[in-house]
């Protein structure tokens, strides 16, 4: 429902979730002004509830409405978000039955999105309803539940700390600053408003065009490779002129574990001393960074031997920058690029290699192994690799063997 949208009393009140004469309180008291013909704005909605809020936690609303009309306190449509999100007439029992789940998946859903779980009969809100009906569609679809649970966590918990990263930020750089500045704190409220909504508004833009573009590279990523092995089963093969390339990604060990005991920022920095740490590797033996990874990297090289060194540069320059250890996956052979990534088997199997690598080592196929015979290999047997089909014979580089030719500072 739009911000300006016009509504009357009894459908503000039961979009709030209270009697009509409790709207017609608000209006008295200064919270809520009518327009000549009597209605309200939707965004009303919002400041309703809001006040209502407060109201149960014991502030008055003669109290509210007196500190809004006399100019203390800044109007409370303002401190809300433009875009207001109702009640429906419809109990959470309803919508359930409603969408065909039973009260008690309906629990289950609330919880795996990190929602408070209501009494059945509780009114429903709008965009809770909607969720509802999402995870009964994917159900009916034919997922299991818990793997529609499953998703649904990853996307709550993700979300929730990109919501938090976002409040954090504009209490820091935005509230904060107002106040330092010396601004009265009902002045900042006021001022800061406008800049929270035009903010809240680019993040969900923001947001959507990110997990767009990745979910975009993921199945793009799942299509190719699927290509692939189809194209192996239909014996279509590629020109024997075709020169193969190397992928080497690279993470650091214990970083999640990391990120736990030192909280974000502290990950957030050792995430930008990695980032030094692989463009100089790279820029070293002549390949290219082609993306970070949070606790991680992939890198393009042109040939194994580079691409070895390289890996073993970045293990050698993450120890010097007093980083977790490193560990690195190769794999050569042919590559499909789009957009300036890689995608393919090759890229997926240099993945899986780096996630089974043990810390402070580089692991590759067989094949990189054969490229760079002078160095010392070690065959660590055949792997089972996630999301490769067949098992993988793997070989690991003694440290030091690939002469990487450090300098004896660390990158800045």
């Amino acid at each position: 429902m739009p911000s300006g949208e016009r509504i009357d009393a009894e459908t503000l009140a039961s979009r709030t979730g209270v009697e009509p004469d409790r709207i017609e309180e608000l209006a008295r008291v200064g919270i809520l002004g009518r327009d000549p013909e009597g209605s309200f704005a939707a965004g009303d909605l919002a400041t309703a509830r809001l006040a209502f809020a407060f109201e149960a936690s014991g502030i008055t609303l003669e109290d509210l409405g007196a500190a809004t009309t006399s100019g203390v306190l800044p109007e409370l449509s303002r401190l809300v978000l433009g875009e207001p999100v109702g009640l429906r007439r419809q109990t959470h029992a309803q919508v359930a039955e409603q969408v065909g789940i039973d009260p008690a998946l309906m629990g289950r859903f609330l919880q795996a999105l990190g929602l408070p779980e209501v009494e059945p009969d509780a009114p429903i809100r709008d965009d809770d309803a909607e969720l509802l009906g999402f995870g009964a569609a994917a159900i009916g679809a034919g997922l299991p539940e818990e793997t529609v649970m499953r998703t649904l966590r990853v996307f709550a918990e993700h979300l929730d700390r990109m919501a938090e990263h976002q409040r954090a930020l504009f209490r820091s750089d935005v509230q904060d600053r107002m106040i330092d500045a010396g601004l009265p704190r009902a002045q900042m409220l006021e001022a800061s408003a406008e800049v929270r909504q035009r903010l809240v508004e680019l993040g969900f833009r923001t947001s959507l065009l990110i997990h767009r573009r990745l979910l975009e590279r993921q199945q793009f990523e799942n299509t190719a490779e699927q290509l692939e092995l189809l194209f192996d089963e239909l014996g279509i093969r590629r020109r024997s002129d075709h020169a193969p390339e190397a992928i080497v990604f690279v993470d650091l060990s214990g970083f999640t574990r990391l990120t736990e005991e030192l909280g974000d920022e502290q990950a957030a920095e050792r995430s930008r001393e990695l980032a030094n740490v692989v463009r100089t590797a790279a820029g070293r033996h002549r390949g290219r960074l082609i993306k970070l990874l949070g606790d991680g990297a992939m890198l393009h090289f042109g040939s194994a031997a580079e691409a070895v060194a390289g890996a073993s540069a970045v293990i050698e320059l993450a120890e010097l920058a007093g980083l977790p250890a490193a560990r690195a996956g190769v794999t050569v052979g042919a590559l499909i690029r789009r957009d300036g990534d890689y995608f393919g088997h090759t890229v997926n199997l240099a993945s899986r290699i780096c996630d089974a690598a043990a810390a402070g080592s580089v692991t590759a196929t067989r094949e990189v192994a054969d490229l760079t015979s002078g160095l010392g290999w070690s065959p660590i047997g055949e792997a089972t690799l996630k999301g490769v089909p067949d098992p993988v014979a793997l070989v690991r580089l003694a440290p030091g063997s690939a002469n990487s030719t450090l300098d004896a500072d660390v990158p800045t």
